[in-house]
């Protein structure tokens, strides 16, 4: 049965372009890296790369929950996505994906247990993944500025320009994030700062950012309590997932198969719609060749739990353990309210909504972008695109997106080009 089982999974995989990254970047004419990162925690985290060795510009893409560095990275007919062209302008481009989003669950401990291995929220992404994938850049980018000869590439496909502002050795690190992406590095760059600690980080772009959510999809708010309920009933249920790959096989064939046939490509556009909103006539979501294969790698319990806590709250903040382990983890007995630490903020961020978006509407990015604007008005920053959903933002390969995004690293580039010279001439 077994046997049976592994042909049929084989042969459906056959049928769907299941090739590695690697193999379709560098058939394109991309280079590509990739490296394995370990948290504190002891996760491994895979960390993918299009490399400019010598480029002082290093742009960090940031996925959302059920989602993977397949968003940031994948390939369609036009290959416009905000990553390639940043590769092409001559930007360093990195990719992380958070722990559980990889297909390969990775642990240093390789007998930890299904349900050890799922044990975290929101926290974990933004106090332990974010950080080591910041801290993996700058080892690896200080390596290669300080010696240069030893790091130089014969596979980039453009020029590398020719002025870029800073001393010798010396980069910046943009992140672009979205989704949880965006508020997992939000939590990252308040608690970062409460502790007085160096993000790392020059400027932020957040597509979408959650953490705040005023509204909730009709289906949101329906499963929501269901699932709540589920879980306060099974409290040893620890991921939601493919029970196996002989399943996401089957279903990522049926995707395909769906979106090949025109009745049932539009339906299925329009239950995504629904949920994320943007154009009801071809979704992103049905444009990518493989996305499910590619994403759904499992949501945890806790990163359930811990947005169910802020729907319910209504608050931006850090996971509620209760009292006695608050105090243990953040020295008082309530989370980390972060709306009330944006002051703590020390760079440029950019708020990015679709006024289209239905699973983050933009009631809830406004909020994001008045709490900081409130704290750090000089740092704080707002631009709205009318008819975009949610996943519209990544693989969407929208131009005006896009361009929205290089115009804005440019003006950055152009600040800190600026500060580098005062500095100087003082």
């Amino acid at each position: 049965m077994k046997t049976v089982t592994k042909e049929f999974v084989q042969k459906q995989k056959e049928r769907i372009d299941d090739r590695h990254r690697s193999d379709v970047l560098k058939g394109l004419g991309y280079p590509y890296a990739r490296y394995d990162v370990i948290t504190k925690d002891g996760y491994i985290l895979t960390l993918e790369r299009l490399p400019r060795p010598q480029s002082k510009q290093a742009l960090y893409f940031q996925h959302g929950v059920m989602d993977s560095a397949f968003s940031w990275l994948a390939v369609t007919n036009t290959i416009t996505g905000p990553a390639f062209r940043a590769f092409d302008l001559g930007y360093d481009v990195w990719a992380g994906t958070l722990r559980g989003c990889d297909r390969e669950k990775r642990h240093v401990n390789p007998n930890i247990s299904r349900r050890q291995f799922w044990d975290f929220t929101v926290n974990e992404h933004a106090f332990q993944d974010i950080p080591a994938f910041i801290e993996k850049i700058k080892e690896i980018k200080a390596q290669e500025l300080n010696n240069p000869s030893q790091f130089e590439s014969n596979e980039i496909k453009k020029e590398t320009p020719k002025e870029e502002p800073g001393e010798p050795g010396k980069y910046t690190i943009t992140i672009i994030a979205h989704s949880m992406g965006a508020m997992s590095t939000l939590m990252y760059l308040v608690y970062w700062r409460m502790r007085d600690l160096d993000h790392g980080i020059s400027s932020a772009i957040l597509l979408s950012p959650a953490g705040c959510h005023k509204t909730a999809p009709l289906l949101c708010r329906i499963t929501g309590p269901l699932i709540s309920l589920f879980l306060t009933c099974f409290p040893c249920f620890a991921v939601f997932k493919f029970p196996s790959d002989f399943l996401q096989v089957v279903i990522a064939k049926m995707m395909e198969d769906v979106k090949n046939n025109y009745s049932t490509r539009n339906f299925l556009s329009f239950l995504v719609y629904k949920l994320l909103g943007g154009s009801k006539d071809n979704h992103p979501f049905l444009r990518v060749p493989g996305y499910t294969m590619n994403i759904f790698a499992g949501c945890s319990a806790g990163i359930f739990k811990h947005f169910w806590q802020i729907w319910k709250s209504q608050k931006f903040q850090a996971y509620n353990y209760g009292k006695l382990k608050n105090h243990q983890i953040y020295g008082t007995t309530e989370p980390i309210d972060f709306f009330k630490n944006y002051s703590k903020i020390d760079i440029p961020v950019y708020f990015v909504m679709g006024l289209l978006d239905t699973l983050i509407e933009p009631v809830s990015i406004l909020n994001h972008y008045s709490s900081l604007n409130e704290a750090r008005p000089q740092l704080a920053y707002l631009k709205a695109f009318p008819k975009m959903g949610h996943i519209d933002f990544t693989v969407g390969e929208n131009s005006r997106v896009t361009n929205f995004i290089f115009r804005t690293l440019k003006k950055l580039n152009q600040n800190e080009y600026a500060k580098t010279n005062s500095k100087k001439d003082v």
